[in-house]
Formats: structure tokens, sequence, C-alpha cells
């Protein structure tokens, strides 16, 4: 059954009281920035809402390289294969097409694995809706070339999961050292322990510290 509006507004109004708990910076951040929605998408992004396998792909996609780049990539991904990014089309597809619409090879070999195992059922994506974040990020990082980065914003913008927390990613990293008043941008281990105080909702979080940088 999907998540009724009234629940995710007492998800965001505890997550809110949570944060204000939490520790006076990020209290003061909450005050300042009031209640907020951080499955939001930043961008227009040019994929069906719900469709878990294009999402997937779009991060894929967008690991270590601009947003305006990926969403390029994405695009051009999305016109060779049809219109719309399936996993049969993507697994019958090869390398080298895949590569042209400005793919790494590392990245083109992790989307046809992907895809493989999609297809053949040794991955389901729509079971990854009711498992739990630990079980997703093992399922997804068992994958070549997905990392918890991937795994993370996955939980994020495509579960809806409130305590997802892509440490890796350059911008909240950026926005944690801010924070706390650092020139310099800690390191993901050191951003994964400041953030144990925003569990469980540490997507509330992120979506506060990435505000900072807009």
């Amino acid at each position: 059954m999907n998540e009724s509006s009234d629940d995710r507004a007492a998800e965001c109004a505890a997550a809110h009281r949570h944060l204000l708990a939490s520790d006076p910076r990020m209290a003061a951040l909450a005050v300042a920035q009031g209640l907020i929605d951080p499955y939001r998408r930043p961008h227009e992004l040019p994929l069906h809402e719900g469709d878990l396998f294009e999402g997937l792909v779009f991060h894929i996609v967008g690991q270590s390289i601009s947003e305006p780049s990926a969403l390029a990539v994405f695009g051009r991904l999305r016109e060779r294969l049809g219109g719309r990014i399936h996993s049969a089309s993507m697994a019958a597809s090869t390398v080298e097409s895949v590569r042209a619409t400005g793919l790494s090879m590392a990245k083109s070999r992790a989307l046809l694995g992907l895809a493989k195992v999609v297809e053949s059922g040794e991955l389901s994506l729509e079971e990854l809706r009711t498992v739990g974040d630990e079980t997703v990020v093992a399922r997804l990082t068992a994958l070549p070339g997905l990392g918890p980065w991937t795994a993370q914003i996955f939980l994020l913008y495509e579960l809806r999961r409130p305590d997802a927390f892509p440490a890796w990613e350059i911008g909240l990293r950026r926005a944690v050292g801010m924070l706390d008043g650092s020139a310099e941008p800690p390191a993901a281990p050191a951003v994964l322990r400041r953030a144990a105080a925003w569990h469980p909702y540490r997507s509330y979080a992120a979506a506060h510290l990435w505000r900072t940088l807009r």
C-alpha cells in the first residue's frame, strides 16, 4: 500500500522535532529552513517517477560527474534505447553502444551487469521496496560498479527512506564542514560519525545541508 500524504506529513514533523533536539548547529539550521521535503529532486529528472530501474540507472550514470553532465548522458542513453530505459533493452545492448552516449567503460559494464541480473531475476528491484536499508545497500553494492554512494542515493530518491545519508558525496561533505566551521570538507567516515546524531532521520538532515549550498 502506498504511503499516504498524512503518513508523509507525520514523518516530516517527527523528523523536524528530532533534528531540533539533535545538536545545536543542526537545530539552528532546521529552525532557519523549517519543514523540508528530502525526497524532492533538485532538478527536473527525465525519468518516470517510481521506475526503480530507470532511477538506479540514472544514479549510476551520475557517479562522480556533474549533475548537468549526468542529465545529458542519461538523456542520450534513453534516446538510444528507444525513449525509455528497460532492463531488457539494456541487457541486449553492447558495451560499445552504451559507451557511445558518453559513459565510461566501467559505467557501461556496470549498467549492462545490472540489466542482466534484473532480467535473470537474480535481483528484484521491486523486492527492495519491502526490505530494510542495510539489505538494500548490501544487495546493490554486491554488484560490480555500484558503491555505497549509489546505494544511499537510491534509498533516498527512489525508495524514499528517511535515514539515507550519502556521506561520500562531495557537496554533502562540504556542507557538513560548513556546519561545523571547517574550511575543508571532512572525509566520509567522519561525516558518517557526525551524522549519527541525526539518525533515524538523516535524509532530512542531508536535505537541510544541501540547501545551504544553494
